[in-house]
């Protein structure tokens, strides 16, 4: 059974944007209203462990990273899950600006004066891939860490920036990183070998609207996930995107339909290194299709 739970914090940012961007500031109310109720309870986890504030226009007290004032930068929200481990809270700032370019570089200047640092990543490659927003517009994910000062923990922050409807956003995912060393010897190796570019950017078909969702790497693997809304099925998908990857050299070893998933595991050449690969859709509400993209080395 495949394990649906992204080796990534943030793989939940695509629906918390989508009501940052048109909720209303709350009311004064001792009951939620159906939108918080609705968002809360999707966000917050089945065993109800975590729990979920929107905040619309604000960031969080006591926020790692200064973003106030930054030029030509509004801030839509936050989304703060707070859960029992680090890897399944964090929170998500989502900002808006003029433009894609300017955007991107007022926020990492943010992260820079907050003393952050990039992740190792190869010279000659980006860390984009996987599943390219509707539109034809550029996408990747940058990750950043920032060190305690002592023992092997810190901050992991990831930047996404993006065009929605003609309009450029950034997601800011922040969340704690309790073996950041560890993730920081894993980001070497992989930078050294051209691993992060074992993740081919895939156009989404006609008729669908797709929401990159976030990514994440580990130990001998990286993951994208994307949220795909449209009338296509998760086997209309998956043979959509599988002919891509046939077109850069995947081979396809197997393919399984547990109940309402399409799964497809391939293998492929990596810098004469031997990578699997795992393309899956599942299709969640009406309408709505999760996908994911994932590399295993050994």
């Amino acid at each position: 059974m495949l394990n649906w739970a992204m080796p990534t914090t943030h793989r939940w940012t695509a629906l918390a944007a989508a009501a940052l961007l048109s909720f209303a500031p709350a009311q004064s109310a001792p009951q939620p209203s159906l939108r918080e109720e609705l968002v809360s309870q999707a966000l917050a986890g089945w065993d109800g462990s975590a729990t979920v504030t929107l905040l619309p226009g604000a960031l969080p007290g006591g926020f790692a990273i200064q973003l106030s004032g930054l030029p030509g930068v509004r801030l839509v929200g936050t989304v703060d899950r707070r859960a029992p481990t680090p890897e399944q809270g964090g929170q998500t700032v989502i900002l808006s600006g003029s433009d894609v370019g300017g955007l991107d570089s007022a926020v990492r200047r943010a992260l820079t004066g907050a003393g952050f640092q990039p992740f190792p990543q190869p010279r000659d490659r980006e860390m984009g891939g996987g599943f390219l927003p509707t539109g034809g517009g550029s996408f990747s994910t940058v990750y950043f860490r920032r060190a305690s000062g002592a023992g092997p923990g810190g901050l992991r922050a990831s930047l996404t920036v993006y065009q929605q409807g003609g309009r450029p956003y950034a997601q800011l995912g922040v969340n704690e990183a309790p073996q950041l060393a560890e993730e920081i010897r894993t980001a070497q190796g992989f930078a050294e070998l051209g691993l992060y570019g074992s993740l081919p950017a895939l156009t989404p078909p006609a008729g669908v609207t797709v929401f990159p969702t976030g990514g994440g790497g580990g130990s001998g693997g990286f993951t994208v996930s994307a949220r795909i809304q449209g009338t296509l099925t998760p086997a209309q998908l998956s043979d959509h995107y599988s002919a891509q990857l046939r077109a850069k050299g995947w081979q396809a070893l197997s393919r399984v339909t547990p109940r309402d998933q399409v799964v497809t595991v391939w293998s492929f050449q990596q810098d004469g290194q031997a990578v699997t690969g795992i393309l899956a859709f599942r299709q969640g509400a009406p309408g709505t299709v999760t996908a994911m993209l994932s590399t295993i080395t050994y």
